[in-house]
């Protein structure tokens, strides 16, 4: 089996994204790694469409966001021979997570797809990482049970 060091979970807090961490944290199991959470606080959120002006509690949103982050990657490596450290980072979802890929050196990148539909089909993030990206990517349905590896 491929030892990987080196994980990148992209995350939006979602069911499908939790699968993915801990696929993540099952995978390494007792070997020494180290998990990166990415979370991209989408370019939308920064205009309020109410006030049509950039929205003026972005700085507060975005150190609460880090807080939480940072919170909840210490307490999924207590007690494990893991490294998790998170980031934040602010624009264009897919591009942001591209770009973060292609400048650090991650050995899996695991996703978990969030679908409104029963057909559970990849979305279009996960489909810009397929085509954009060759690093492996593994692709986590938000049901149990089922496990797809891509790339």
């Amino acid at each position: 089996m491929i030892n990987f060091k080196r994980i990148l979970i992209p995350t939006d807090f979602s069911p499908a994204a939790w699968n993915a961490i801990n696929m993540a944290i099952d995978m390494c199991g007792d070997k020494k790694a180290s998990i990166t959470l990415l979370h991209v606080y989408p370019a939308s959120a920064k205009f309020d469409k109410r006030t049509k002006s950039l929205n003026s509690e972005l700085d507060a949103d975005l150190k609460r966001l880090e807080q939480r982050m940072t919170t909840f990657s210490e307490g999924l490596s207590k007690g494990k021979d893991l490294e998790i450290d998170s980031v934040i980072l602010s624009g264009w979802v897919d591009e942001e997570i591209l770009s973060f890929i292609h400048k650090n050196k991650f050995d899996l990148v695991i996703m978990g797809v969030n679908s409104n539909g029963l057909d559970n089909r990849p979305g279009s993030h996960i489909t810009q990482m397929i085509e954009q990206t060759s690093t492996p990517l593994m692709v986590i349905p938000n049901t149990q049970g089922k496990t797809a590896i891509t790339h």
